[in-house]
């Protein structure tokens, strides 16, 4: 009872805390706080698992301007020993015991668990994608405790998975929906750095390279139409305190869209496999505010408005703005302004930006989110189809016209099935409880058993999830089950993947 009052507490003071990070002194204080906790919970994991841990690394940067205590967390990957399937349960179990015994700030600190028999084989996989701020690759941790064994493996060619692609700009939206909500008011920091994630993004795949300084972001984004006073501007924004006003928003959200496109390249024949589509009818019904929210923008430059239920929740839903493609700039803001003005008919979206994390958003009970892209991204598979989300086969069965023609749709399911491959291997190895996050796991789980079988369909509910398990020998409910199949699908993945 007193723990989830202190909860309650912290939770009242957590925005004070984070507010008061504009004060050095605070700040330090906060920093401190943190290293304790670091320092704790490496004790703790060494005294646990002695003898299967063999070595802890972290991507956090205590002394990175991002960095703000109670805003950020401490994220830790342990390797172990390979151990058998039931000597896994037990130790991600105890991971989780360790978590409660965190209690009040437990989520100060993030954890992701290999083990050693895969660890090489997924750092290898792992390395083929672009390595952004939240999910660093091997190569940019730092051993905290024990042996180093990473392997240094280096893929000859690096892409951006569509997950990636996708979060970066989602994220993005929703610094921009609440600058919009707060008058301009709000830091603009998602927005700086998952910008600065697009830019590099680009800059890699095209160079294979990181680069040396920001200069080098200009001369290669000036090649595709991005003007270079925009990113003097947005390389400033730290200095601004993350401040800006709607036009450069604006500006930002045009020129983010051409970096997108670029990054992107469209799918090939070979790619679209013939495939079983099974069309069951489900019908849902539209929230009312969504209609007043579509009804009240101007449509001067819309293509086509869609909206669809999100594969991971009933009540989640997105709703595509689809703008004409050639907008210049002036067309594109006074249609973006349009939206903006417009944004708080979505109470919905205005309470669940309170997590500042399109994540944390997927999970909510009830969720709406506009997302805002041209003809030609609509057409990018690389951009639509995010793994745990299938886009395409859910705008194709389930989507609904809210204005405009429909548009063509394609589903390239050898692309998915790689990406599909790779997210579930990696969403393993960054979840301390396999069964803890039903909705995302099994939803991936039961779309590669059906793509095993070269089949697509949109899995609504617990009855249709336990019928595709044991119509294939598992049980869904049984934790060694569970971990058979996943060691199974693991197997499938690298095999998939890798070759």
């Amino acid at each position: 009872m007193f723990v989830l009052f202190a909860r309650k507490v912290i939770g009242l003071v957590r925005p004070i805390l984070i507010s008061a990070n504009r004060f050095p002194f605070f700040k330090r204080m906060g920093v401190l706080f943190y290293k304790y906790k670091l320092k704790k919970t490496l004790k703790d994991l060494v005294s646990l698992f002695e003898n299967d841990l063999m070595s802890v690394y972290t991507t956090t940067d205590f002394d990175s301007q991002m960095f703000s205590p109670f805003e950020s967390d401490i994220d830790l990957t342990l390797v172990f020993k390979t151990v058998s399937t039931n000597q896994e349960i037990v130790i991600r179990d105890r991971i989780n015991i360790l978590r409660e015994k965190n209690g009040l700030f437990s989520n100060l600190i993030g954890l992701a668990i290999y083990f050693s028999d895969d660890a090489e084989i997924f750092e290898r996989e792992t390395s083929r994608f672009i390595a952004k701020k939240r999910i660093k690759r091997w190569s940019n941790m730092v051993l905290l405790w024990g042996n180093d064994n990473r392997s240094g493996y280096q893929s000859e060619q690096l892409s951006l998975g569509s997950y990636d692609l996708r979060l970066f700009y989602e994220e993005i939206l929703i610094d921009v929906y609440l600058h919009t909500i707060k008058k301009g008011k709000h830091r603009l920091k998602n927005f700086y750095q998952y910008g600065i994630s697009l830019m590099r993004a680009y800059y890699v795949q095209t160079n294979q390279s990181d680069p040396n300084d920001y200069n080098q972001y200009v001369l290669l984004l000036k090649n595709i139409g991005v003007d270079n006073d925009f990113v003097d501007h947005f390389m400033g924004l730290p200095d601004d305190n993350f401040l800006a006003d709607e036009d450069f928003v604006i500006l930002a959200l045009y020129n983010f869209l051409i970096i997108i496109k670029k990054i992107c390249c469209r799918d090939t024949a070979e790619d679209m496999s013939n495939i079983k589509i099974v069309n069951e009818k489900f019908e849902w019904s539209l929230p009312e505010e969504i209609n007043d929210f579509i009804d009240s923008i101007e449509k001067k430059d819309i293509q086509t408005v869609y909206a669809s239920v999100n594969s991971i929740g009933f009540q989640s839903y997105y709703v595509y703005i689809i703008l004409k493609n050639g907008l210049d700039f002036d067309q594109f803001k006074q249609q973006i302004r349009s939206i903006l003005n417009n944004i708080s008919r979505l109470p919905i979206l205005k309470k669940n930006l309170i997590f500042y994390s399109r994540i944390m958003m997927y999970y909510s009970d009830y969720d709406i989110f506009p997302i805002i892209i041209d003809e030609d991204i609509f057409g990018l598979s690389s951009f639509i189809n995010v793994p745990f989300l299938m886009e395409s086969t859910n705008l194709l069965l389930y989507g609904k016209l809210l204005y405009g023609e429909n548009l063509p749709i394609d589903i390239p399911v050898t692309k998915i099935k790689k990406d599909l491959y790779y997210y579930i291997c990696h969403y393993i190895h960054h979840e301390t409880d396999i069964l803890g996050c039903e909705s995302s796991l099994f939803f991936l789980m039961s779309t590669m058993l059906l793509l095993k079988d070269d089949v697509i369909k949109i899995i609504w509910s617990r009855f249709e999830l336990e019928k595709l398990f044991s119509d294939r020998g598992y049980n869904i409910n049984s934790i060694d089950d569970n971990n058979k199949l996943i060691k199974e699908l693991k197997n499938d993945a690298y095999k998939y993947s890798v070759n």
